[in-house]
């Protein structure tokens, strides 16, 4: 199926239906959506992809949803990358901003000695926001750290609605 919203995705990188493996690259200063236009995954956006991302920075990117990443009907595996300091659009009145470094729909995904830091000022999930929208979505996170995000109302690191989370020192 399609997106679940309609919006614009991919601010830097956009996988829709392609699994690549991605090493020693950055995503900076991208910008998806606006104050009348909902956007998800300022940095990377996987829709229907098992792609892999290794020793990526994704950073200084811009969105609603997941203004680092966006991944819907997506089981990405991300190995030593960094996602800090995404900044949100908190000026759209019709949606609020959910998870900073991640935004994650009926996905799942696997993180391995990553970074999730620096994103502020969501009303949920302020590093993971992980949900289902048609299906459930899990995280499975070996080492790493989500360290100094927060959220207006919950889940000022990780918020899970539903869902499976594992996790385990590196």
């Amino acid at each position: 199926g399609g997106i679940p919203y309609s919006a614009r995705y991919g601010g830097g990188v956009m996988l829709n239906g392609t699994s690549p493996t991605l090493r020693n690259m950055e995503s900076t200063g991208n910008t998806v959506g606006d104050d009348a236009q909902l956007g998800g995954g300022g940095g990377v956006t996987f829709v229907n992809s098992t792609a892999v991302l290794e020793n990526v920075h994704i950073h200084g990117n811009t969105a609603i949803y997941g203004a680092g990443i966006f991944a819907f009907e997506s089981a990405p595996t991300l190995i030593g990358c960094v996602i800090e300091d995404n900044l949100s659009i908190a000026t759209n009145l019709t949606y609020a901003p959910v998870g900073g470094g991640i935004h994650a729909l009926d996905s799942d995904l696997t993180l391995i000695d990553c970074t999730v830091r620096g994103h502020l000022e969501q009303v949920n999930g302020g590093g993971i926001y992980l949900a289902g929208f048609n299906a459930v979505s899990s995280l499975d996170m070996t080492g790493g750290a989500i360290s100094g995000n927060s959220a207006k109302d919950n889940g000022g690191g990780l918020y899970i609605n539903g869902g499976a989370l594992t996790a385990r020192r590196g």
